[in-house]
């Protein structure tokens, strides 16, 4: 009985704790406007995105990121927020290389607080290839990879901030030895659709 009672007791103190923590642990949710999930498409326009391919040291490639969107398609009480993304692909790079987007993956969301939260990314590959006379092929993968930090609208005043400043794009496994990193050095991205976002 004493047993049966102390179990009890021990229940009793952990849904106590998970609600003062907020509810379910890795429960979120985008919401716009403030408190109201939102399921529709993001789009999200590049702030001077820049990002550096490092090959091995000896080849360096800069890049810009352009415009692309997601759609937050789970939410709730349960479970961490999570959306499809699209139309992620990058451009303008010095010295020439070919950039594959292969696959868009899917983001998701979680929250740090007062509206903002971290965002990571899964399932994002893309492949590069250095331009002749070098023709290095690398190939690159996320798996629940930071992303960026979001400042949601609640702390801006306005469109919802994503800073991806020092983000590292994971190299595959099945890479050349020689491929090096993919990093985000600078830029952010601003949420144009919808006007109000937050992480919840």
């Amino acid at each position: 009985m004493k047993a049966a009672w102390e179990t009890c007791r021990l229940a009793v103190l952990a849904t106590i704790a998970v609600m003062a923590m907020g509810g379910v642990a890795g429960a979120s949710a985008v919401t716009s406007p403030a408190g109201t999930a939102y399921t529709g498409e993001v789009m999200a326009i590049p702030t001077k995105a820049q990002f550096v391919i490092d090959t091995a040291g000896t080849f360096v490639t800069e890049c810009s990121a352009t415009t692309f969107q997601f759609t937050p398609e789970y939410h709730g009480p349960t479970v961490t927020a999570k959306g499809n993304a699209k139309y992620l692909f990058f451009e303008g790079c010095s010295p020439a290389e070919d950039i594959t987007t292969l696959s868009w993956g899917y983001f998701e969301f979680h929250p740090l607080g007062n509206g903002n939260g971290t965002v990571t990314s899964s399932e994002f590959v893309l492949t590069t290839t250095e331009a002749a006379p070098f023709g290095t092929h690398c190939k690159y993968k996320t798996s629940s990879t930071h992303f960026g930090t979001l400042t949601g609208s609640k702390n801006t005043g306005g469109a919802a901030i994503l800073h991806i400043a020092g983000t590292s794009i994971p190299k595959d496994p099945t890479s050349s030895v020689i491929c090096g990193s993919l990093e985000f050095t600078s830029g952010s991205y601003e949420i144009e659709t919808p006007s109000y976002l937050d992480i919840s």
